[in-house]
């Protein structure tokens, strides 16, 4: 159970830091301040895919570190 822990933390790791790599460094500029709607993340986009790989991956990777360290902590 603790080595799938720690495969799918890898796994979503390395998902998390390709999703980040591929990600424009476009800025909004004013649209933030002005909570307007940027066309960046609109759905369908290539931008807004990623973000959603972003997060998702992000989310799984804590989740399943914190799940390993738990088994590998009550493994002792």
């Amino acid at each position: 159970m603790a080595t799938a822990a720690a495969v799918i933390a890898a796994v979503s790791g390395i998902a998390l830091i390709v999703a980040e790599a591929l990600q424009p460094a476009k800025s909004d500029g004013f649209s933030i301040i002005t909570g307007m709607d940027s066309s960046r993340f609109q759905p369908g986009t290539k931008e807004f895919m990623l973000e959603r790989l972003a997060r998702y991956s992000a989310i799984t990777w804590i989740v399943s570190c914190i799940t390993y360290a738990y088994l590998w902590y009550h493994s002792q």
